[in-house]
């Protein structure tokens, strides 16, 4: 099986709900699931800040 890492958390999310990823193949895709959220809220957060709201 290939390496599938996503860069999108729409893509993510369907990568996690995969059946066929082994245990290190979805601990990966959490890893990286965590990072795109984690990008969103900062930059959801530096708007807020700047007084933008979110739509």
């Amino acid at each position: 099986m290939s390496k599938v890492i996503s860069s999108s958390p729409d893509k993510a999310t369907e990568n996690l709900h995969r059946a066929d990823l082994t245990k290190l193949e979805s601990d990966e895709q959490i890893a990286e699931w965590v990072k795109i959220t984690d990008r969103i809220s900062a930059q959801i957060a530096t708007k807020m800040e700047r007084g933008r709201t979110w739509h």
